[in-house]
C-alpha cells in the first residue's frame, strides 16, 4: 500500500515532519532539554487521538 509502518529519524528529519496519524515516538537516548522532549514528543497524536511518548535511558543519561 506504500504505507510505512516505521520510520526510524534523527531530530532534524522530525522537525519538518508532520504527520497526523503518527502515535509513538520512542527516544533512544536523553534530549539535550525538556524543551526539546516536548518538541520531539509533539511529532504523535497531532490529530488529539491518544498517542505515546517513551524515553529509554540509562543511569548514566541522567
Amino acid at each position: 500500500s506504500g504505507e510505512s509502518k516505521v520510520i526510524v529519524a534523527t531530530v532534524a528529519f522530525g522537525m519538518g515532519v508532520h504527520h497526523d496519524s503518527v502515535r509513538w515516538v520512542i527516544h533512544f537516548s536523553m534530549p539535550p532539554s525538556i524543551q526539546h522532549y516536548q518538541q520531539e514528543s509533539g511529532r504523535c497524536g497531532r490529530d488529539g487521538r491518544p498517542a505515546i511518548s517513551i524515553l529509554m535511558a540509562s543511569p548514566f543519561d541522567i
